[in-house]
């Protein structure tokens, strides 16, 4: 019997920023603009998907490397899978990115009134 390939993370494409964008604006009261992730792609900045075996998006996350660290500056995951380990099983990939790296701090600023990021 084979198994179903389980999710996977891909880089995020300029072309597909309309599927992120549609999650971004379900999950936030303030999302960021599209211009916000064409600077980050342009930039070079870590950009990824979560996507399961349909290719359905689960989540992403944007990330940018400095000298010594890593900020985090967006990590979603779609209303719809959220609370099923996917923001952990990103945030996991960032760790070892970062280490690969040599970062010695990876960082991210959120909001006081957002417990579900703090808690994570």
């Amino acid at each position: 019997m084979e198994r179903a390939e389980g999710p996977r993370t891909a880089p995020i494409q300029l072309h597909e920023l309309d599927r992120l964008l549609a999650i971004e604006t379900a999950a936030y009261p303030f999302p960021w603009s599209r211009d916000n992730f064409v600077d980050s792609l342009a930039a070079g900045y870590l950009a990824r998907k979560r996507v399961d075996a349909e290719g359905r998006w689960l989540g992403y996350m944007v990330a940018m490397a400095g000298v010594d660290e890593t900020h985090l500056l967006n990590l979603t995951v779609a209303p719809q899978f959220q609370r099923q380990g996917h923001a952990r099983a990103m945030l996991d990939e960032l760790v070892r990115w970062s280490r690969e790296r040599a970062a010695r701090r990876l960082w991210l600023e959120v909001r006081e009134s957002n417990l579900r990021a703090q808690a994570l």
